[in-house]
């Protein structure tokens, strides 16, 4: 579990908080040019872990734990498991993975980040989270010169998407995530509106 102490100024960039984590073996949030590794060989192809964890303890932690024994570099949830007291933020780590969460901190339900992703900790990996637009359900990453886009929508909202649309894609790009939208590209069953304007 990660725990992040509040910060007086909420206009400020957020920054890990080390001191009450250190049990963990985990920092939450990497901003730019806060985290770097070298990376020595990037003709390795990354291996990406993508689910939905419905907001369930046990199922973050399974996500994890599933990842880390299959040696997956980056894991992307979707409705992360996360708490909040009245000074801390709180979600799920892993000693294999750094924590990347969209947002700096959360207090409640309407603050709290939608995706969380976790970067293994690797010399060969070079991590780095943008910000482009503050959104809770879109987290961009750079690794080794790629980007790595985890996505979440809710089923009745079109924020996230739009946020995503206005985004000038970059030439090396992977976006992963639960769209909450049905298309027969990527899902049996019937299509849906919504899966069809994404689709394209």
């Amino acid at each position: 579990m990660l725990a992040m102490k509040q910060k007086k100024n909420p206009n400020s960039p957020g920054q890990a908080h080390r001191g009450s984590v250190e049990s963990f073996s985990s920092i939450a949030l990497m901003t730019r040019n806060r985290y770097s590794q070298r990376r020595k060989n990037d003709r390795k192809p990354l291996r990406i872990f993508q689910a939905n964890v419905g907001k369930i303890p046990p199922a973050h932690d399974c996500a994890l734990a599933l990842a880390d024994s299959e040696r997956y570099d980056i894991v992307l949830l979707q409705e992360p498991w996360t708490a909040h007291t009245e000074t801390r933020s709180l979600t799920k780590t892993h000693p294999a993975y750094d924590t990347f969460a969209p947002v700096g901190m959360w207090n409640n339900n309407d603050t709290r980040p939608r995706v969380m992703t976790y970067a293994r900790r690797d010399p060969r990996l070079l991590a780095d989270q943008i910000r482009p637009f503050q959104t809770r359900g879109i987290l961009w990453l750079m690794i080794n010169g790629m980007m790595v886009v985890n996505f979440y929508r809710q089923n009745d909202k079109r924020d996230a998407l739009n946020t995503l649309l206005r985004w000038s894609v970059p030439e090396r790009c992977l976006v992963a995530g639960d769209f909450n939208a049905r298309h027969r590209s990527w899902q049996t069953g019937q299509t849906t509106n919504r899966g069809q304007e994404i689709a394209g």
